[in-house]
């Protein structure tokens, strides 16, 4: 995107800055060709690619960059709360997840969002509510499980919690969050063996999202390494 700005200003402006090359008139051809079908869904996508790559601020300022029209849906609007969390900004997500509450109180993503925020705030309880309501909407979505039964835990409700968090495993087996609280708790109950056992789940989980591909690849020493992948939800 910042891309096709700056060749569409040098274009408009060639008496002041260089004329485009041919190279670059096509360059600019094929990006507003590609931001034609919609671009804002263009930026959206900038703004996750920088996610993924850790990089908040940027993401958060691309995100920004979408029309107002745009901006307010839902989805977006959790989006950019979830961004304004990691850069610490915990106000101003509180009150763009109560706007977009407002919008759709349908959407589970909202109330996941909401139940993270109150973890951060320490108010278990509400955060507990919120997972269940998202759960009420998305029964099969990890992350509502997953936030749940770490409230549970906070509230010291472990038996529970060893359920719920079985419950985001059972949904995402894949999940090594959930093996690292179910040791925890599993230990606080005395039970070693079993915390032992997801201990080593844990471990071998994640080993297995990361093993390389057996694909042998022609890649340049100076390419960027693939961003690793982020976790469902924060532990």
């Amino acid at each position: 995107l910042a891309r096709l700005n700056e060749l569409r200003a040098r274009g408009r402006a060639s008496k002041t800055m260089p004329r485009l090359n041919a190279e670059e008139r096509a360059e600019l051809k094929a990006l507003r060709r590609l931001c034609r079908y919609d671009p804002s869904l263009t930026i959206y996508f900038e703004a996750q690619i920088l996610g993924a790559r850790r990089k908040w601020r940027e993401a958060l300022a691309t995100l920004e960059a979408i029309p107002v029209s745009d901006l307010i849906r839902p989805g977006l609007l959790v989006d950019r709360a979830e961004l304004l969390g990691r850069v610490h900004k915990w106000n101003e997500a509180a009150t763009i997840l109560h706007d977009a509450l407002a919008i759709d109180s349908t959407d589970a993503r909202i109330h996941f969002s909401l139940a993270r925020l109150a973890l951060h705030n320490r108010d278990f309880s509400a955060a507990a509510q919120h997972a269940l309501d998202g759960i009420a909407l998305l029964e099969r979505d990890p992350r509502g499980h997953y936030l749940l039964g770490i409230a549970l835990v906070r509230l010291g409700k472990y038996e529970p919690a060893v359920c719920t968090f079985e419950r985001a495993l059972a949904i995402h087996p894949a999940f090594p969050q959930a093996h690292l609280w179910l040791a925890r708790v599993h230990r606080a109950l005395g039970d070693r063996e079993t915390a032992a056992f997801h201990a080593r789940a844990r471990v071998q989980t994640w080993q297995k999202m990361h093993v390389p591909s057996a694909t042998i690849t022609r890649q340049p020493a100076f390419a960027t390494p693939a961003p690793r992948p982020t976790a469902i939800a924060g532990s």
